[in-house]
């Protein structure tokens, strides 16, 4: 996969992830289900997210070596220490976070004029 490839992907991540926690957001897990459970992010039950948890809904897999080209475009340097803005912050503070690592992504896509 080309490097351009790579992050466009990690873009569309990043965008899916974004409109998760804005539709589905949760605080003080990753996941959780219709009762207000906690549950993986992963699993099928699970219908509101934290940041983390979205990220690895859309990874398709709970790795901090996975999670981290996303957490660091955030501005943070492992997942745990984003799970504790997510938890301490407003939504809106979040979705920044978010918007912030979008842009940073988005980037370091050249342009298609430039691509070669």
């Amino acid at each position: 996969m080309s490097d351009r490839t790579e992050v466009a992907c990690q873009l569309a991540i990043m965008m899916k992830a974004r409109k998760l926690v804005a539709n589905q957001f949760t605080k003080q897990a990753a996941a959780r289900n219709k009762d207000g459970d906690e549950c993986d992010p992963l699993c099928d039950d699970a219908i509101t997210f934290c940041s983390v948890g979205a990220l690895v809904r859309y990874i398709g897999k709970d790795s901090m070596y996975e999670l981290w080209p996303f957490v660091e475009c955030m501005g943070f340097f492992r997942p745990s220490l984003l799970m504790d803005f997510h938890d301490s912050h407003t939504k809106a503070e979040v979705l920044a976070k978010f918007d912030e690592g979008i842009a940073k992504l988005g980037a370091k896509i050249p342009a298609f004029d430039d691509a070669a």
